[in-house]
């Protein structure tokens, strides 16, 4: 491409002092050297890596951990993505699930032993570009800093930016697997179980526990209710969890809006506007597969509350359904999305001795919102941080 040499004065300052001055040298001409200026050369495949990701859900209040993903574009007519991420843990499920922490008083403190899954979820999906075009805009760009008396001054300017816009129609899979609560959604705090054993938010009432012929030890405003139990938290966040698997199909529309700019200057070296970002909204129509609940069975030579509560640990299987008691699950889903490549710097990715090459390496975001497919309504708010290797 045709290297341009044009001049042009600073046009904006950012002053870091409350004081007032002049400097002398604000109005001399800063010349730029224009290296590149094509959102057309940009890399074809991507790979990244996610050290940190939150996800705040609904169904399982926050999670924190890390993922991976690829893209690949051919022909600039279509791409394949691919990625996949896995909580740490929970925080949701360390402070609110009584069937995997340790019971005290009604129970005589046992602990039950549960291997529930921590939020692990991945896609792949297909994209066609519907139009892809460019136009040249006014952008700000960022030269330098210089120390002017008592103040720090940025020097910056307007120049033309070639910026290219796709708009793509995109269609895939998604699954997540995660332990539910099955209290979602669920209007009267219970649901039901095949084995006819209903579990409330406090507890259990065990289908074939004679709970009027049990005497009681105590009561309190905590063992009002049959069947129940106390914690040893004090407050109620009790939730009953199981394991799901949620395999949804999506579709949905991507926009896409790409500069390639770098420029040299004498005076501060090389400065460039690099920059990718991506919005993106999805339909999702999926299912949901709940595995059984796991949690102490009856003991039938129980003589007062309490004592209820059997050694043998039990699986017990939700009734899924709409009705009363029933665990609902939503099959409809909707994803809105942001993605954001840039050109922030890391120790990997300097501007020096660079010339006209693109970045090895840079600094990515996305933000997610929407409700997924699963037990109840699944509400989510996702996030993170991304290192693209590009190629």
């Amino acid at each position: 491409m045709k290297k341009q040499l044009f001049y042009l004065f600073v046009s904006f300052t950012f002053i870091l002092h409350p004081s007032f001055g002049q400097d002398e040298d604000t109005d001399s001409k800063i010349e730029i050297q224009v290296l590149k200026d094509d959102p057309y050369d940009v890399p074809t495949f991507e790979f990244y890596l996610m050290p940190i990701q939150m996800n705040v859900m609904v169904n399982d209040w926050v999670n924190y951990g890390g993922g991976a993903g690829i893209r690949k574009t051919f022909n600039d007519k279509f791409y394949l993505q691919a990625n996949g991420a896995h909580s740490y843990f929970s925080v949701g499920r360390l402070f609110s699930q009584p069937n995997t922490r340790e019971f005290v008083e009604l129970n005589r403190g046992r602990e039950l032993e549960t291997d529930y899954q921590n939020l692990f979820n991945f896609e792949v999906g297909l994209g066609y570009v519907l139009s892809d075009k460019s136009k040249v805009k006014e952008m700000n760009i960022a030269l330098g800093t210089r120390a002017a008396g008592q103040f720090l001054i940025v020097e910056a300017s307007v120049v033309p930016v070639t910026q290219r816009r796709k708009t793509m129609l995109r269609f895939g899979y998604h699954q997540y697997t995660m332990a539910s609560n099955m209290l979602i959604g669920q209007a009267d705090d219970y649901f039901k179980t095949e084995s006819g054993d209903i579990f409330v938010r406090d507890g259990i009432q065990y289908a074939n526990i004679d709970y009027e012929n049990l005497d009681v030890p105590y009561r309190s405003s905590t063992h009002d209710q049959l069947g129940t139990y106390s914690t040893i938290s004090d407050f109620s966040l009790s939730a009953w969890y199981a394991n799901t698997t949620t395999q949804s199909l999506y579709v949905g529309f991507e926009s896409e809006v790409i500069t390639n700019y770098i420029a040299n200057t004498e005076k501060y070296g090389t400065t460039a506007i690099q920059t990718l970002s991506r919005f993106y909204a999805d339909v999702m129509l999926g299912r949901t597969l709940v595995s059984d609940l796991r949690f102490f069975d009856a003991n039938l030579d129980a003589t007062e509350y309490g004592d209820e509560f059997g050694d043998d640990v039990k699986d017990f299987t939700p009734v899924i359904g709409s009705g009363a008691g029933e665990v609902f699950i939503n099959n409809l889903g909707l994803r809105l999305g942001i993605e954001i490549k840039g050109n922030a710097p890391t120790s990997l990715s300097k501007w020096e001795n660079r010339t006209e090459k693109d970045r090895l390496f840079s600094n990515g975001y996305f933000f997610e919102l929407g409700m997924f497919p699963g037990v109840g309504f699944n509400g989510f708010f996702n996030f993170g941080w991304r290192l693209f290797f590009n190629s």
